[in-house]
């Protein structure tokens, strides 16, 4: 859900550039990290199950 959000809501908003490709939300079968520094996402990364 926090990825879901962070993607979706303050990404595109705020972050994003008008010519820049947003990354797709990922499907039940994947697991996300979010990497955090000082209070603030920094990145992530996901692994999908076989």
């Amino acid at each position: 859900i926090v990825l879901y959000v962070l993607n979706r809501i303050i990404y595109r908003t705020v972050e994003m550039d008008s010519n820049e490709v947003p990354f797709l939300c990922h499907g039940e079968d994947v697991f996300a990290k979010i990497l955090w520094k000082n209070g603030e996402a920094v990145g992530f990364y996901s692994v999908k199950s076989k």
